[in-house]
C-alpha cells in the first residue's frame, strides 16, 4: 500500500515533490522517502514488519547513490556501502553486532579494489591484503586470534603465486617455499624453533 503526501508543488517547475509510504499487510511501516516526477530521491528509509529499522539509502534519480546503511532486527549497524554512478563506489564496512568492524576496504565500479582488512571479532587482525577486480593480488597476511603472523603469500588472480612463508603459532618460521599456479614448485624449507633449518623438499 503506497501513502503520497503532496510536500512541495512549484507552477514555475516541470516537478512535484513527495514524501511516499509503503506499508506492510497489517498497516506497520515498510517504507518512507521522497518520490520527484515518479523517481525516488535523496533519503529513504526501510523497516522491518516489528517496526526496526532495516536500511537506509540515499537515491539521486531513482539510483543509489550515496552511503546505504543495513540493521539487523535488534537495530544494530551490520553494513555501510558507499554507492555512484549506479554501482558500490568507494568504502564498504561490515559490522558485528557489538558494533566491532569484521571488514572493511573499497569497491570501484561494484568490484572490490584495492587494500582490505578482515578482522576477529574480538577486534584484532585476521586477514590484509590487496584486490584488484574482485580478486586477491598481490601479497595477502594471515594472523591467528592473538596477533600472531601466521602466513605471508602472494596471489596473482585468487591463486597462490610466488614466494609465501608459514609461522608457528609462537612467530617462528616453519616453512617456507614457491608456488606456481597454485602448486608447491622447487624447494621447500622446513625450520625448527630455534630457526635452524633442518629438512629440504623439492616439488
Amino acid at each position: 500500500m503506497l501513502l503520497k503526501i503532496c510536500l512541495l508543488l512549484f507552477p514555475f517547475y516541470l516537478f512535484s515533490q513527495e514524501i511516499t509510504k509503503e506499508l506492510y499487510g497489517n498497516g506497520a511501516l515498510k517504507s518512507v522517502g521522497i518520490l520527484e516526477n515518479g523517481k525516488k530521491e535523496k533519503s529513504w528509509k526501510y523497516y522491518f514488519p516489528n517496526g526496526t529499522l532495516n536500511a537506509e539509502f540515499y537515491y539521486k534519480s531513482d539510483v543509489p547513490d550515496g552511503q546505504i546503511k543495513y540493521y539487523n532486527l535488534q537495530g544494530n549497524l551490520l553494513t555501510t556501502e558507499t554507492w555512484a554512478n549506479g554501482n558500490m563506489n568507494g568504502p564498504y564496512q561490515v559490522f558485528s553486532p557489538q558494533g566491532q568492524v569484521l571488514s572493511r576496504g573499497n569497491f570501484q565500479n561494484g568490484l572490490q579494489e584495492g587494500e582490505w582488512k578482515i578482522y576477529y571479532p574480538n577486534g584484532k587482525i585476521h586477514k590484509q591484503g590487496e584486490y584488484s577486480k574482485s580478486l586477491q593480488q598481490g601479497s595477502w597476511k594471515i594472523w591467528n586470534e592473538n596477533g600472531v603472523l601466521i602466513e605471508e603469500s602472494t596471489i596473482k588472480k585468487d591463486v597462490l603465486e610466488g614466494p609465501a612463508k608459514f609461522y608457528r603459532s609462537d612467530g617462528s618460521l616453519e616453512f617456507e617455499g614457491n608456488y606456481e599456479n597454485g602448486v608447491m614448485k622447487g624447494e621447500w624449507k622446513t625450520f625448527n624453533k630455534k630457526g635452524k633449518l633442518v629438512k629440504v623438499k623439492k616439488y
